[in-house]
């Protein structure tokens, strides 16, 4: 029982914190391009090191997405043993793969994601001093108001279903894996998978919160 849970929590922080690592790798570099694009120059000298691209990184950030992962990790283990004695093993039981994503996807994800959006908020001040909306709303949108639950709103209304109409894409075909085979995607199948969705993620609550 204690393997599951490490191995869980080594996966879960890997996840996490390598999507907000490759997510802001993406904002810099989109950037970058955007403001030679508007002086009209052509990329020029050598890349950054390894060295400056670390000094770059926003640190306590990806702290913050490797917390959350490991915060999660013991939820999700329950969560699949509880699918597993419940509904059962997925392997050529269509009932049980459609039922386990259903679940999967109407409640275990949304939960998830609206944890990691308000937790993230919560860390970085947004609840504290929600006037931040400002440079994404306008008065007529919040009524005049900028307090927690115009973020909660933002949060429902504006992040949560980009980053819950992407996960579509990664848990999908992981079920319909766990359904064709007896080996559920699991380790580096699974990582393959969910880290570019919380890149995304990541990328989605720095660019349309904080």
């Amino acid at each position: 029982m204690t393997t599951g849970f490490l191995r869980e929590a080594v996966i879960s922080v890997a996840v996490w914190s390598a999507g907000d690592f490759f997510a802001q790798f993406y904002h810099a570099h989109r950037e970058a391009a955007q403001r030679r694009l508007e002086r009209g120059e052509k990329r020029r000298g050598e890349r950054p090191s390894a060295g400056q691209m670390a000094e770059m990184l926003d640190k306590p950030r990806v702290g913050l997405s490797a917390a959350f992962g490991l915060a999660i990790s013991p939820f999700v283990v329950q969560y699949r043993r509880l699918c597993i004695r419940s509904l059962g093993h997925t392997e050529r039981r269509m009932l049980a793969a459609f039922m386990t994503l259903s679940v999967q996807q109407f409640f275990m994800t949304p939960l998830t994601l609206l944890a990691y959006h308000n937790a993230i908020t919560a860390c970085r001040g947004g609840f504290t001093s929600p006037s931040f909306l400002r440079a994404h709303e306008t008065s007529a949108q919040t009524g005049g108001r900028y307090d927690a639950m115009s973020v909660e709103r933002r949060i429902l209304s504006d992040l949560l279903p980009l980053t819950l109409v992407a996960s579509w894409f990664v848990y999908l075909p992981l079920y319909l894996l766990a359904y064709a085979s007896a080996r559920h995607a699991r380790g580096v199948c699974a990582a393959a998978c969910l880290i570019p969705w919380t890149a995304y993620v990541s990328h989605i609550q720095s660019t349309l919160m904080l």
